[in-house]
């Protein structure tokens, strides 16, 4: 909400995406952001996710991605644990399934795979998400 308003007092078309949990609800509501921004720049995972998460946060935008990434990079195989709950948020299984888990380790580990991939490289589901979210935003932002 923060950067949202600075960026928006200095002029500039601002959306902000959030994730579709409790937290990304509470954020929504706060009236600072809606009156900043207005209902329509404000943008929810829910929206663009692929696959039936209820409750989907940003990461799952990569989820078949971020599994490879993260067993290829950092030895973490969640893979069966993920197929068997398609609608659990992907965070929240690598939250329950590797001790002591932290989202820098793999987010700088898909940074590395992103040195040597393109959007080819993720599945189909995960580019048509963010197709459809890129074109929301250069909607929002025209």
């Amino acid at each position: 909400m923060y950067y949202a308003t600075i960026l928006h007092a200095n002029k500039l078309k601002v959306a902000a995406l959030l994730d579709s949990d409790n937290a990304g609800n509470e954020a929504a509501k706060q009236e600072t952001l809606v009156h900043t921004l207005g209902n329509t720049n404000i943008l929810r995972t829910v929206d663009y996710c692929p696959g039936s998460i209820p409750k989907p946060q940003i990461e799952d935008l990569l989820r078949e991605t971020l599994i490879a990434v993260a067993k290829a990079e950092l030895g973490w195989d969640i893979a069966a644990v993920a197929e068997a709950q398609p609608d659990r948020p992907i965070i929240e299984i690598f939250q329950a399934e590797i001790p002591d888990f932290k989202k820098y380790p793999l987010a700088k580990a898909y940074l590395r795979w992103t040195r040597d991939h393109n959007a080819d490289a993720l599945t189909d589901d995960e580019r048509d998400a963010w197709r459809k979210l890129i074109t929301r935003i250069n909607k929002v932002l025209k």
